[in-house]
C-alpha cells in the first residue's frame, strides 16, 4: 500500500525518533551508536567511558549526562574512577531548596 506523506498522522511522525550516542572531545565528534530502534541507554555509560579511555589513554575528568544516565550504578562507577558526573544529589531536596523551588 502506498501512503503519501500528507496522509501520515503527526503522532506517527513524532514516534519515529532517531537514537544516537555522541562523544565530543577537543572539537571532534565520535558517533558511538545510531539506531531507529528503541533502547534504554542508561546502562551504556561504563562502556562509553571505557571507549573514551581506549581512544585517548585516560578517563575523562567529567561526564555531562542526561537524567536517564543518573542511576545509582552509574554514579558509583564514576565515583570509583574519580570522574565527576553532572547530577544533583539523590533524595529529597533540603528545606531551603524546597522553599526556593516553590517561589
Amino acid at each position: 500500500m502506498y501512503v503519501q506523506s500528507s496522509e501520515v498522522s503527526q503522532e506517527h511522525l513524532w514516534s519515529l525518533a532517531l537514537n544516537y550516542q555522541l562523544v565530543v572531545w577537543d572539537g571532534h565528534a565520535f558517533l558511538d551508536h545510531l539506531s531507529w530502534d528503541n533502547f534504554n541507554e542508561s546502562g551504556d555509560l561504563p562502556h562509553h567511558v571505557e571507549l573514551f579511555k581506549s581512544r585517548f589513554g585516560h578517563y575523562p575528568e567529567a561526564v555531562y549526562v542526561d537524567q536517564i544516565y543518573r542511576t545509582r550504578s552509574n554514579r558509583a562507577y564514576c565515583r570509583n574512577l574519580g570522574i565527576q558526573i553532572t547530577a544533583p544529589p539523590l533524595g529529597r531536596p533540603v528545606p531551603d531548596d524546597v522553599a526556593a523551588i516553590r517561589k
